[in-house]
């Protein structure tokens, strides 16, 4: 692990954050191994202004591991699995997931009632896992004897957004009481492209490339499994939004927070290979609403309300998917170094709804419950 923060002159300073990790494991084959990166420069040409740019580069990669059977390990039987064995293929690719990104935020003061931010971000993750699993037949024969019939599968999944986010912030003063307004635009585009495919095999086209006995395995040769082009799911989101919000100052004690957050979403889940074609478009506008007194310097209590709204990601969906909605309160405490102790007490109430749950009449499916809590 490092750490490098220098400055380069009175205007210009750089940070290169990054981590290397290797690590084995209990379990046959298997070596954890993460490389991540984060360098960030920012410049200041004058009291008034800043550019902060920052970079994200990560990678890990690991062997693919499905578990072991229950019997044999947990379920007495007339053999013995030690707990370090795998279920896997010979030369069977690693599992990696890829991040890239860059933030860049500039910010200006205008005078000494005015503001304004723009922050512009893009993200880029891939998810591409290859593993092996015990098939049905397997379960079956392993009822009565150590083999296990194995298929391989790919699931591979490529996830970007572009996030614009201008702002402009002034701050009133009218006696005792100070307010700091700010009013912004939210701008996000997300694709989401995913398949899933099983091994080709000539008998049961259920992904199976062999067998293997569990006591003393003998892998199988890894099977690629085909892939689409272009990709089985291709899901985009588009979201605008618009906010108003005013952070009250009375005094040095009581604080006050009023937001109003209007949302637009539009939904295209598409995925030909389970049939789903759903397309939607779904506004809402959520407030938020805090208070916070201070005691002493070292103590203070807070009460907030707060909605939310956002598009569920991830899933197959049997119908076309409505937004997951939010609602919360809470109240606490907070420490703030009080005889060298900083800490946060709360209770609150998260109510969801429109949440995600497998579908019991389609297999692989999703579909959304009412509440939880």
């Amino acid at each position: 692990f490092f750490d490098f923060n220098q400055p380069l002159s009175d205007q210009v300073g750089v940070r290169l954050v990054g981590e290397v990790r290797r690590g084995e494991s209990e379990t046959d084959r298997i070596e954890n191994k993460r490389t991540s990166i984060f360098p960030s420069l920012s410049w200041a040409p004058n009291t008034d202004s800043q550019l902060t740019v920052r970079l994200r580069y990560s990678d890990v990669s690991t062997l693919d591991y499905s578990g072991l059977p229950t019997r044999g390990t947990v379920v007495d039987a007339p053999y013995s699995i030690p707990r370090s064995r795998i279920v896997a293929a010979e030369d069977m690719p690693d599992t990696t997931t890829e991040t890239r990104g860059i933030n860049i935020n500039w910010s200006q003061r205008l005078n000494d009632v005015w503001s304004w931010a723009l922050t512009a971000a893009y993200t880029q993750a891939a998810v591409d896992q290859r593993g092996v699993f015990p098939t049905f037949f397997g379960n079956a024969v392993a009822e009565s004897g150590p083999l296990l019939t194995v298929s391989g599968a790919r699931l591979w999944d490529e996830f970007d957004s572009v996030t614009i986010s201008p702002s402009v912030t002034a701050k009133l003063r009218s006696g005792n009481v100070a307010h700091t307004v700010m009013a912004g635009f939210d701008y996000d585009r997300t694709r989401d492209d995913a398949f899933l495919r099983l091994s080709p095999d000539p008998f049961f086209n259920f992904g199976v490339i062999g067998a293997i006995d569990i006591t003393n395995p003998v892998y199988p040769a890894w099977v690629e499994p085909l892939e689409p082009s272009p990709p089985d799911q291709e899901n985009r989101y588009r979201s605008t939004a618009v906010f108003l919000q005013d952070q009250v100052d009375i005094g040095e004690k009581l604080h006050l927070l009023g937001n109003l957050r209007y949302t637009r979403v539009k939904a295209d889940d598409v995925n030909a290979v389970f049939g789903v074609n759903n397309h939607s478009i779904n506004s809402k506008l959520t407030p938020r609403l805090g208070v916070s007194y201070e005691f002493t310097p070292h103590t203070s209590a807070f009460i907030g309300y707060g909605k939310g709204m956002r598009v569920p990601l991830f899933a197959v969906f049997s119908e076309p998917p409505k937004p997951e909605e939010s609602e919360q309160t809470e109240i606490g405490v907070r420490l703030k170094n009080l005889a060298g102790v900083t800490a946060t007490f709360a209770v609150f109430d998260l109510t969801v709804k429109n949440a995600l749950v497998a579908d019991p009449a389609n297999p692989g499916f999703s579909i959304q419950s009412g509440k939880q809590r």
